[in-house]
């Protein structure tokens, strides 16, 4: 799960150390992330860091191999 700046506040605990669960805004959609606007490295919309994560992983351990 995303452990961004941008989620400290849903995440907060007063018995844990995090929440497993952020809240009626994401949800498990927060691991999915969704970008409100543009930013030079991920487009508006769905982010699709889970897909990004893996076809960097599978780059590099391609190169590595």
């Amino acid at each position: 799960m995303p452990l961004w700046e941008e989620y400290e506040e849903q995440i907060k605990s007063e018995v844990a150390d995090i929440k497993n669960v952020g809240g009626r805004p994401a949800g498990t959609i927060t691991g999915g992330t969704w970008a409100d606007k543009d930013k030079p490295y991920i487009p508006k919309g769905a982010t699709g860091i889970g897909v990004r994560l893996i076809v960097q992983l599978l780059q590099e351990w391609e190169v590595s191999s």
